[in-house]
């Protein structure tokens, strides 16, 4: 149970107070005891998890939209050609949900640390799965879109990139719906952890279902985006409730 911040220690440190005792305060979400010091869980964690769940579905969003993708070569130059910007934006926008997703799970599993588990090492590794799996999808889509140094690609690089896209992004949801249900089980608390376990185990194979896009049709591809922004906001705002 975190307190309110109190007053300035001895060496000037601000304080905060826990189950208490007092904790020196660091700028960067560190908490100080007995020379020790241990991550705290800030509310920022949480409009982080949130916001990088939205940009992921906005940036997911965009680049399903673009489906189906061709299977030949010369087809896929095209379709790169014609959906650029679309996929220029998408490029954009998953950075910083990389960014916002790492620091937020980051933080919201910090104030569990010292109560190791299973399930919290599972679902912290599935996560870095995720978010380099995310990275990949991130760097095969800035190649296919941005001209680095004016190198032309041949139809059988596009290709290959595209495959890499997708195949990424499959890798990136399959790792996502573990981290779901890790998340909603062991980080939502309370009376919320039952009904938010359902809807985590329901968001979780909605993105299994849909980590096969070339097997699913586009409308559904659109739908496991849009679950990807709700799982964001779903742990958010029920750690936000505590």
């Amino acid at each position: 149970m975190v307190g309110d911040v109190g007053e300035l220690r001895p060496d000037g440190v601000p304080s905060i107070v826990i189950d208490g005792a007092q904790f020196g305060v660091g700028g960067t979400g560190l908490v100080e005891k007995a020379g020790s010091w241990r991550w705290l869980r800030l509310p920022v964690h949480d409009w982080l998890l949130g916001m990088g769940g939205v940009l992921a579905a906005a940036a997911v969003f965009l680049l399903m939209a673009h489906t189906p993708v061709p299977s030949e070569g010369n087809d896929l130059v095209l379709w790169v050609s014609q959906g650029r910007a679309q996929l220029m934006w998408s490029d954009e926008i998953l950075f910083f949900a990389v960014v916002a997703l790492g620091a937020g799970a980051r933080g919201s599993l910090a104030d569990h640390r010292t109560r190791r588990s299973t399930r919290v090492d599972v679902g912290m590794v599935s996560l870095m799965v995720g978010l380099v799996s995310l990275l990949v999808v991130l760097l095969a889509v800035g190649r296919l879109v941005y001209p680095a140094y004016g190198i032309a690609l041949s139809a059988d690089v596009v290709a290959l990139l595209v495959s890499v896209t997708f195949g990424a992004l499959h890798l990136a949801l399959l790792a996502l719906a573990v981290t779901t249900v890790s998340l909603t089980w062991f980080v939502v608390p309370g009376p919320a952890k039952w009904p938010a376990t359902i809807a985590g185990i329901t968001i979780a194979a909605a993105f299994v279902a849909g980590s096969f896009p070339w097997f699913t049709p586009t409308w559904w591809n659109l739908l496991v985006a849009v679950l990807l922004a709700g799982w964001g906001f779903l742990i958010g705002s029920l750690r936000r409730s505590r």
